[in-house]
């Protein structure tokens, strides 16, 4: 057989149970066309990469990406190590000499709560280093951000006081942390973009995940500027890997005129635990006046689930305390009970403190469960817990349950909720295997899978993708360490090569072919 590409020389991990292991594999049409188990293989290849002994996975798939926000993102100040209020104004003033007066200066991934003075940099602050400029800071949830004064003024939310409620005081002082306040930010800072602007994002968005070993993302665009939704539709063709469009809108006819099978994604049900706006059944210890919040009335959500199915459209909403996935899982378990199970697969959007009665019933209703192993490592280490003082101990604990969710025969998919995280599934792997609590800690199997397979069942592309078997797409990443071997080293792996539909999507400078 004559192919495009053989890939040889290496270890080849399938995720088929049939056919574990190759050597070989060859590609024609951007589809596996055969492998084998020994060095030597028959016919001819217009290219052959000699992996040297380096191991093959499936490519990655990250289900849970902000994709136009992640393009925009890439160029902001990356505050995501600071200690104090005054690196993050040295690093903002440093980046405000490349920026022309009146241009934006934005930095993404302050963790605020882990920084000596626990807070958000206010306005007056913002203003000693960007007097000129427009200037935003974002929380690294990006439930929340501050402004500087030119900023504050510029939103207008001062002009709007049935917004501001119990927060009039912190918004005053340009800190912005609900998410209707953090919508109108973002819409006077990014919303003027034009078309092919937008469509540059998406690109570069791909091209960073395919450089993590990407070779799908689920893209989720709207919740920021709902118009943009359709434009990912247009330039999908262009991207280097492949992806799926999820138009953050509650209009399920509008998603379906363009084509759609799903509708939603980030739709918000409750909101960031660092910020105390995920909707837990208990108040959080160091807040006790409140136990988050329900962003939407079971009417309208109801209404939202039902529209849907009916339409046979998979839908995806972001609940992450108790209170909010029992809100939708009910909604969604009565709806299937009217309409009948369709196979959709609906989407709860990162599912972090289900009960057990929420893991069976989405094991019984096969929901697709989108989670971020990463955020286990920035805000529950439990060398230096976050959330521990918020949840208590045993609460955190068991917020991101993935052994009891793969136990349970739940769908879990590995993601970023980038720009929350950076996409990095090789982290999110390690996380998964390694993780100091064992109620999150799984076999490099079903890390893999999550990571793989997994995600192309949520996508309903399971036939298509998601393991190396013959007939499916040639969707495959090189990388630098075998997971089987040393596991506890995932971490230092490193992305040679991303190959996506029997293209080259990325190359490592360091692994010439």
């Amino acid at each position: 057989m004559d192919f495009d590409l053989i890939l040889k020389n290496g270890t080849i991990i399938t995720l088929d149970p049939d056919n574990p292991e190759y050597r070989w594999i060859g590609v024609k049409d951007g589809k596996i066309a055969a492998a084998g188990t020994r060095d030597d293989f028959a016919g001819n290849a217009r290219s052959v990469i000699d992996l040297k002994g380096n191991t093959v996975v499936p490519g990655f798939a990250d289900v849970h990406v902000h994709g136009f926000m992640t393009g925009q993102n890439l160029a902001a100040v990356d505050l995501r190590n600071v200690t104090c209020i005054d690196e993050v104004l040295h690093l903002l003033a440093e980046r405000a000499k490349q920026v022309p007066p009146g241009g934006l200066v934005h930095g993404i991934g302050l963790k605020s709560e882990a920084i000596k003075e626990k807070r958000m940099p206010n306005r007056h602050e913002l203003d000693t280093v960007c007097p000129d400029h427009l200037c935003a800071v974002y929380h690294t949830s990006v439930h929340g951000l501050s402004v500087n004064t030119l900023t504050l003024n510029r939103i207008g939310v001062l002009d709007h006081p049935e917004l501001m409620g119990d927060y009039a005081d912190e918004i005053k002082e340009g800190i912005l942390l609900q998410d209707q306040t953090g919508t109108m930010a973002f819409n006077e800072l990014f919303g003027k973009a034009d078309e092919e602007t937008v469509k540059g994002y998406a690109k570069k968005c791909c091209e960073y995940a395919a450089s993590k070993g990407c070779t799908t993302i689920h893209a989720l665009n709207g919740t920021d500027i709902e118009s943009r939704g359709p434009i990912w539709e247009k330039v999908k063709d262009e991207l280097c890997i492949h992806s799926l469009n999820m138009w953050e809108t509650w209009d399920v006819q509008a998603a379906k005129n363009i084509g759609l099978p799903r509708v939603g994604g980030c739709l918000l049900l409750d909101g960031a635990r660092a910020l105390f706006q995920a909707a837990y059944s208990k108040p959080f210890l160091n807040h006790p006046d409140t136990r988050g919040l329900l962003y939407r009335s079971d009417f309208d959500v109801y209404n939202f689930v039902y529209e849907a199915h009916k339409n046979n459209m998979q839908i995806g909403m972001h609940a992450m305390g108790d209170r909010a996935i029992d809100q939708l899982i009910y909604i969604i378990d009565s709806v299937t009970k009217q309409l009948g199970d369709k196979g959709l697969r609906h989407r709860i959007e990162h599912f972090s403190y289900p009960t057990e009665r929420h893991i069976e019933m989405a094991a019984e209703l096969q929901l697709a469960l989108p989670m971020q192993p990463i955020w286990c490592e920035i805000w529950d280490d439990p060398a230096n817990s976050v959330f521990a003082p918020m949840l208590g101990e045993d609460v955190a604990a068991e917020n991101e349950p993935f052994r009891k969710l793969v136990e349970a025969g739940c769908m879990v998919g590995s993601s970023s909720d980038s720009p929350v995280t950076p996409i990095d599934p090789i982290k999110n792997l390690h996380i998964l295997v390694n993780n100091p609590r064992e109620v999150r800690r799984v076999s490099v199997t079903d890390a893999l899978k999550i990571s793989t397979y997994n995600g192309a069942w949520i996508g309903h592309e399971e036939k298509e993708r998601g393991n190396l078997v013959l007939g499916k797409y040639a969707d495959m990443v090189v990388i630098d360490r075998n997971p089987y071997v040393s596991p506890e080293l995932i971490k230092d792996t490193n992305v040679l090569l991303t190959i996506s539909e029997g293209r080259i999507a990325y190359q490592n400078p360091d692994f010439p072919i």
